[in-house]
């Protein structure tokens, strides 16, 4: 996830951190669903930028999901999706 053009993490109107909030809530519900893997954020509030791990059948599916990201729908976020492969497991 990057911020869209213009979204300014240090100064976040009252709509934009409602939904900073749904997307929160939105991607715990996918992990406790087990569809989130693990996700988090950068600590440079002036170029933040999230990372999500997702189990999906395909990249479309992945797609998808993040479709119907609250943020992505209210056109704060955009996000890229790319298929990742788990080279070194955790112990």
């Amino acid at each position: 996830y990057e911020l869209a053009a213009g979204v300014d993490a240090t100064h976040l109107s009252q709509p934009q951190m409602a939904t900073f909030q749904r997307h929160g809530a939105h991607l715990v519900k996918l992990r406790d669903e087990g569809v989130v893997i693990v996700g988090g954020h950068t600590n440079d509030m002036q170029h933040l930028r999230g990372l999500v791990i997702v189990k999906a059948k395909d990249v479309a599916a992945a797609r998808a999901l993040a479709a119907e990201d609250p943020g992505v729908q209210d056109g704060i976020m955009k996000v890229s999706v790319e298929p990742f492969t788990l080279a070194i497991p955790p112990r």
